[in-house]
């Protein structure tokens, strides 16, 4: 179904302008103007890269762009439900002290050059989440793995755990994490099943070549078509000479067609006031709570249940008085735009490296001592415009209902000691974040200014961007192409039910929780700060736009959008 601009007027953001990386001239599209006459939807990270699980992809939340690409096993909702993905494939927890989950793929899964989707694609997956010191992977989950037996070109695998483990399977083969094996293959000049081959062997010379292109063949700058071929809705079209990615129905999709023939999505170094003059956005994930271009009231917040709310839905919403013209003309862009500001399910968190100085616990739990969680939370909430709580725990969402029974472990972390934090003095922390960010700036400075007195350096060096990959390594890794100084610690979000290995968060559990949050602030591998704050701006006369905060964001469920009297 085709979008037509004439119709509607478009939904627009502000952020700042930010590092994009570019595109090749070989697959750039010129077409710009098609680009600002399609449905648009700005995202306010640059678009650099699908593959979601690894370290940069991760840090960039990029499932928000190739979630209905690389769609998960499970789709998250947002009511914090993980929803099975049954068009892929069905699962079956098998009865046992060990715990095993029978994975099996329909037979009419395929990518969109035609290949099946098979146990191969899962356990290249398995692999690079499980050795991320050679892939540079971030997927937490498949360290509780003890293997995948998949034999190669088959539609069903199992999944094995280690004893005790496997409690948030559902998180396992997230958004964005499955890359397609075979096209790496391809890449190699080996066949699927000689690569399945080599990887559960752990042969080193096929693992150093396929880290390559896992990690760095996914990227938006030189956008390989042949590599990245979907098995989700949507598919990649083209990267335009702006950085801005089309998505397509993806027409060897086996489950039901996407409602919009076309979605741009559009990075946050595009100039949000030429896309709102011109009306080429309907969804936008803001970094800026208040743009100086929106000439609108926000809406209230939906608070710490924003995931619950469906846009153009809020009963309480008052239109604009005549003070503003602008916004009485029915023509204006904000006449038909909804701006909310919501207190996001995941966390700020500081995550440390596993090298230099702050390798030790010691130094780490000295450094929790001196931040002020509050002061850091306040600072957050100045610059994002609502009131973000402290979230001292680890292992659930800020929101969840049993995190307040963690409170007894958890909460007394918020104090400041700087006595205690003292051990650590003459010590600097070099920390970073994605994308320069006055919030996140904020934030780092209240840290530096409450640990200033215990002798402990607080340095922000986050310079035009820093990710995980920029943390500091024990040894480099094998395909390491770090271009700038590492970094002691990585400030961002971070989803509490896929970063931690625990069980999941039914009540029957909770020993198990207590005792995983306890470790972690033995051993503080990070430290979680306050909830994360999110903007959108959502065209009112979309339908089927619920919001959604954790890592895939509002565009869960994309496939579903739909703007009537767009029919072809």
């Amino acid at each position: 179904m085709r979008w037509n601009r004439g119709k509607q007027v478009a939904a627009i953001l502000a952020v700042s302008a930010m590092v994009l990386s570019g595109c090749s001239e070989s697959e750039k599209d010129s077409s710009s103007a098609d680009a600002l006459d399609s449905f648009g939807y700005q995202l306010s990270d640059p678009l650099v890269t699908t593959n979601a699980g690894s370290n940069v992809g991760d840090s960039l939340k990029m499932q928000r762009l190739s979630g209905r690409v690389f769609p998960g096993v499970f789709v998250p909702g947002p009511s914090g439900q993980r929803i099975p993905n049954t068009d892929l494939m069905e699962t079956q927890v098998l009865p046992g002290p060990q715990r095993q989950v029978v994975y099996t793929l329909s037979d009419q899964a395929v990518f969109s050059d035609g290949e099946p989707v098979t146990c191969d694609d899962y356990t290249l997956a398995y692999t690079a989440g499980a050795n991320p010191q050679i892939f540079s992977s971030h997927m937490p989950q498949m360290q509780q793995v003890e293997s995948v037996d998949c034999k190669p070109g088959a539609k069903e695998f199992t999944v094995v755990f280690e004893e005790g483990k496997g409690g948030r399977w559902r998180e396992l083969f997230g958004a964005g994490t499955v890359l397609p094996a075979h096209a790496i293959a391809r890449k190699l000049g080996m066949s699927k099943a000689e690569l399945t081959t080599a990887l559960q062997d752990m042969n080193e010379d096929v693992l150093a070549r396929t880290a390559d292109v896992w990690r760095y063949g996914f990227t938006m700058a030189g956008f390989d078509p042949e590599l990245q071929v979907s098995f989700g809705p949507y598919s990649i079209e083209s990267v335009g000479e702006g950085g801005e990615v089309t998505l397509v129905p993806n027409e060897n999709y086996y489950g039901d067609a996407p409602d919009m023939d076309r979605i741009v999505v559009w990075p946050p170094s595009k100039d949000s006031t030429e896309l709102q003059n011109v009306g080429a956005l309907m969804v936008a994930d803001l970094n800026d709570h208040n743009p100086e271009w929106f000439h609108a009231e926000p809406l209230p917040d939906e608070g710490a249940h924003a995931d619950d709310a469906v846009a153009g839905d809020n009963p309480d919403h008052t239109e604009p008085t005549n003070e503003d013209q602008s916004v009485e003309d029915s023509d204006a862009p904000e006449s038909h735009q909804e701006l909310q500001t919501v207190i996001g399910e995941m966390t700020d968190t500081l995550v440390f490296a596993d090298a230099g100085p702050w390798a030790t616990k010691e130094n780490r739990q000295a450094l929790s001592k001196c931040i002020d969680n509050r002061a850091v939370a306040e600072a957050s909430s100045r610059v994002a415009g609502i009131e973000v709580p402290v979230s001292p725990v680890h292992v659930l969402n800020h929101n969840d209902p049993l995190a307040r029974r963690l409170g007894d472990i958890a909460n007394p972390h918020i104090e400041q000691n700087i006595e205690e934090a003292q051990s650590a003095s003459g010590v600097e922390l070099r920390v970073g974040y994605a994308t320069p960010s006055p919030r996140m700036q904020a934030m780092v400075e209240e840290m530096r200014k409450a640990c200033e007195p215990a002798g402990i350096t607080v340095t922000d060096v986050t310079g035009p961007g820093k990710t995980r990959a920029d943390l500091m390594k024990r040894e480099p890794a094998w395909n390491d192409r770090a271009e700038s100084e590492p970094i002691d610690a990585f400030l961002g979000a971070v989803d509490p039910m896929s970063e931690y290995d625990t069980s999941n968060a039914r009540s029957e559990e909770l020993s198990s929780l207590r005792s995983e949050e306890e470790r972690l602030w033995d051993e503080v591998p990070s430290i979680p700060l306050s909830a994360q704050p999110r903007t959108f701006i959502v065209n009112k006369n979309i339908q089927n736009v619920v919001v959604y905060t954790g890592p895939v964001g509002i565009g869960w469920n994309m496939d579903r959008w739909l703007v009537p009297g767009s029919e072809s």
